[in-house]
């Protein structure tokens, strides 16, 4: 075996704890060797930037999933038992997302919520 070396490098989260104000972008259904999976990507607004954050959740949707919880919001209303949902429906529906920092030190997409609106 050959000598190398390597830098122990610091974790930079994408985004500091907090809510942010985001946009759906799009799912991509993945694969790995724990099976299927939904790679959720969310575009957040920090300042004046727009930061591309993603999320994976699994891809069965009930009314206490992630994924079905997240879509809901994204709906904006409660998943119904039986209910067909369009994914094309609620690409760039505005949203809020609640980031954490989890034990490795990286951005964590906690709660996906409604994006509030003026009662005018």
């Amino acid at each position: 075996m050959e000598n190398f070396t390597a830098t122990v490098e610091e974790v930079i989260p994408v985004l500091q704890p907090g809510i942010y104000p985001a946009r759906f972008a799009k799912i991509e259904q993945q694969h790995n060797d724990n099976g299927d999976f939904w790679l959720w990507t969310f575009v957040a607004r920090d300042g004046d930037n727009d930061v591309e954050i993603t999320a994976t959740t699994s891809p069965r949707i009930t009314p206490k999933t992630k994924s079905g919880k997240w879509l809901a919001t994204l709906l904006g209303h409660p998943m119904q038992i039986g209910e067909a949902v369009n994914f094309g429906d609620v690409i760039d529906t505005v949203c809020q997302i609640l980031i954490i920092i989890n034990e490795a030190g990286y951005s964590r997409i906690e709660q996906v919520m409604p994006y509030p609106v003026s009662k005018k």
